[in-house]
């Protein structure tokens, strides 16, 4: 009895020290998923903030992204990092040359950037982008929108997706604009191309690939032709033992005029066998070959081919985009007089309405206008315009307005038709005792050089403690033709008559950015208003209405739900919940 008492308690003993063990492991890869998640998303933010520097001080950078993004080697706008980080590209603050990993590493190390994985030791200053490519081997830099009318003089904004992203329930995402926090919205598709961090979901892990010797080719068959935009590669080949195993192309490449080749571009795909070279200078000589590349290594070089790059043309000198009214744009254009100009050709991208530029038309050297009224309210519309020779076009030029919804020939007034909030929160913003809120309301504008105050403290007195009411005679601004680029910053509190300080309200402005293809988002001016705000007042927000939203709009702010409807006609209606 004493014998098998002591084996049941040794089994007790045995099973609940394993219930322990499991736990304890089930908690310790818990917590290592969780230090994971946090390591990844430290790195891929770090990332974003040294790729916002090198984009916002180096256009070679730039445009080199916008090229290793249209070349869409998975299908999409994707760069692999593992393989772009080999590149060569040429700097406008160095003489010399640089490879993509040490222009990185080196602005890691002016950011004083350090591995999120302690376990890494960095050990020199070309280290970190290996560090990365190492730990995440599918970390790609992505332009998933407006890639293709990217001009290289904007500086587009940098984000990641974090480990807790969900589509289609995230709203926003953090980035950045040289080193400056922004807010993304993550459910609307930008205006405006945005550079991308994460993870490609589209290729093969290579380390999943088989083949235990380097592909052998024979018969290479690498052609190169002149395009109006480069030179166009096109290659052929008898397969290989083991076709599977080849992982994708080298691109080398050389001016004739240099000594030797160097690697210019890497095509993932087996299938991928085109490559159109844009980044090449006008009437110059090129040479080319081709190796296929496995795990192992590369294959044998193809042969080697020459082209001479397009003689570019000039671009056009200028254009212009007037809107006359809200279903009438002018387009004018300028060509410079020592070109040969076969034709101005004008196209159009109308934004989250084509998912490309369509073409307007072609146009003879004696036309310089296009009056299009063709145009749809509430929409972004960016022209491209370029010119075209017999074996060329030259980069285009752009230009883009917003269309609006109010007749922009005639000044317009604007009113406040209503006011609600969640009734919710009344007791916060009034309490009973003291009988309906009353609301006070500011407004200001400002550009880059200055800015201005609208309204000092309107007042709206609720005619009940209801969660909305309508209002008249409130006009607020008197928007002028066609300053359709102006945004208005609405400050509100609810005010209880109580002593006033003067507060900074920051009026946020656009402006075209130098490409002509989108709005600098990001400016905003300081604007003191005196004797308007008490700490006491509930502070209710800020809000901001735009020259081309809807003629009626609901504008919402900051805090408790607040919603104000402003309209550019006086409803004429009383006080009434």
């Amino acid at each position: 009895m004493k014998r098998n008492l002591i084996l049941k308690l040794l089994f007790l003993l045995i099973v609940t020290l394993q219930s322990c063990t499991n736990k304890s492991i089930e908690l310790e890869n818990h917590l290592n998923d969780i230090n994971t998640h946090v390591t990844q998303d430290v790195d891929f933010k770090n990332l974003s903030k040294i790729i916002s520097v090198a984009l916002n001080e180096e256009k070679g950078f730039r445009k080199i992204i916008k090229e290793e993004a249209l070349i869409k080697f998975d299908g999409d706008y994707d760069i692999l990092l593992k393989t772009f980080k080999k590149k060569s590209i040429k700097l406008n603050t160095l003489k010399s040359s640089l490879t993509v990993n040490q222009l990185l590493s080196g602005y890691a190390d002016k950011l004083n950037i350090k591995p999120a994985n302690v376990n890494y030791l960095k050990s020199s200053a070309n280290e970190y982008i290996d560090y990365l490519t190492n730990l995440y081997p599918d970390l790609q830099i992505s332009v998933p929108v407006h890639a293709e009318d990217w001009d290289e003089n904007y500086i587009p904004k940098v984000t990641f997706i974090p480990t807790d992203y969900k589509e289609k329930e995230t709203e926003y995402v953090k980035g950045y604009q040289n080193q400056q926090e922004v807010s993304i919205d993550a459910m609307n598709s930008p205006d405006e191309p945005v550079v991308v961090i994460g993870l490609n979901e589209r290729i093969i892990d290579p380390g999943e690939i088989g083949g235990d010797e380097v592909p052998v080719i024979s018969d290479w068959n690498l052609q190169a032709t002149q395009s109006q935009s480069g030179i166009k590669l096109q290659w052929t080949y008898t397969y290989p033992t083991d076709p599977q195993s080849i992982i994708g192309y080298n691109i080398y490449r050389k001016e004739n005029t240099s000594p030797g080749f160097t690697l210019h571009q890497t095509v993932l795909g087996i299938n991928n066998m085109v490559y159109d070279d844009i980044s090449v200078e006008p009437n110059k000589y090129y040479s080319y070959y081709v190796t296929a590349f496995n795990i192992i290594g590369e294959s044998n070089p193809s042969n080697i081919v020459s082209a001479q790059a397009p003689n570019r043309p000039q671009e056009v000198t200028s254009l212009s985009a007037t809107l006359h009214s809200s279903s009438l744009l002018e387009l004018n254009w300028g060509i410079p007089l020592d070109q040969s100009v076969d034709y101005v050709r004008l196209e159009k991208l109308v934004v989250n309405v084509n998912n490309d530029y369509v073409q307007v038309g072609d146009f003879t050297p004696d036309i310089l206008y296009f009056m299009d009224n063709d145009v749809v309210k509430g929409k972004k519309v960016i022209y491209r315009s370029a010119i075209y020779t017999a074996n060329a076009h030259s980069n285009y030029k752009h230009d883009f307005v917003m269309v609006p919804y109010r007749d922009v020939s005639i000044p317009t007034k604007t009113y406040v038709e209503k006011i609600s909030f969640d009734w919710d929160f009344i007791n916060d913003i009034e309490g009973w005792l003291l009988g309906a809120p009353e609301f006070r309301l500011a407004v200001v504008s400002g550009s880059p050089n200055q800015g201005v105050t609208i309204q000092e403290g309107m007042l709206f007195d609720f005619c009940s403690r209801h969660s909305w009411n309508y209002f008249n005679g409130r006009n607020i601004y008197n928007w002028q033709p066609s300053n359709w680029d102006e945004v208005l910053t609405m400050k509100v509190v609810e005010w209880d008559n109580s002593p006033n300080i003067d507060i900074d309200i920051n009026a946020i402005y656009k402006k075209k950015n130098i490409d002509s293809t989108g709005f600098d988002v990001d400016g905003s001016i300081p604007v003191r208003i005196v004797d308007f705000l008490n700490s006491h007042d509930e502070d209710i927000g800020i809000g901001y209405l735009r020259y081309y939203d809807p003629e009626t709009m609901e504008v919402e702010f900051s805090n408790y739900g607040f919603k104000m409807v402003i309209s550019t006609v006086d409803n004429n209606q009383s006080c009434y919940p």
